[in-house]
């Protein structure tokens, strides 16, 4: 990967502080929604709010930085590229030399085959008729 260590350390820290509150938010979630009372107040009706609210906002967040790290691995993987570009050139030109050898082959017969017909047609009754 073309992360510089610093950025790979800045990205680790972003996603565990993102991923831990999002595991104390789920977990928040879950110890406030167990019924205790059937009238559900509206403070404990807040708190799971608050808590679903910074779930999808850590998701969101963990989204974000996994968007930003395909585009980073995209835009500045310079040597994989290059590696496969050589590699795409290589079998370029394996193929290209194949099917220049197939061309060879195919001329050298067209040339004989037409050797071979002058050959007939001069020997021919219909040439030394005419």
């Amino acid at each position: 990967m073309a992360l510089t260590s610093k950025r790979q350390d800045f990205y680790l820290q972003r996603i565990d502080q993102h991923i831990e509150s999002l595991l104390e938010n789920l977990s928040n979630l879950i110890t406030n929604s167990k019924i205790s009372d059937k009238t559900a107040t509206s403070r404990e009706e807040f708190h799971l709010a608050l808590h679903s609210n910074n779930i999808v906002h850590s998701a969101q967040a963990l989204q974000q930085i996994i968007s930003e790290l395909k585009i980073s691995t995209l835009l500045h993987d310079f040597p994989t590229m290059q590696a496969e570009l050589a590699l795409e050139q290589q079998t370029c030109r394996t193929n290209m030399e194949k099917t220049q050898k197939t061309l060879t082959g195919i001329q050298q017969e067209i040339r004989a085959s037409l050797n071979e017909l002058e050959e007939h047609y001069d020997a021919s009754q219909c040439r030394t008729a005419t």
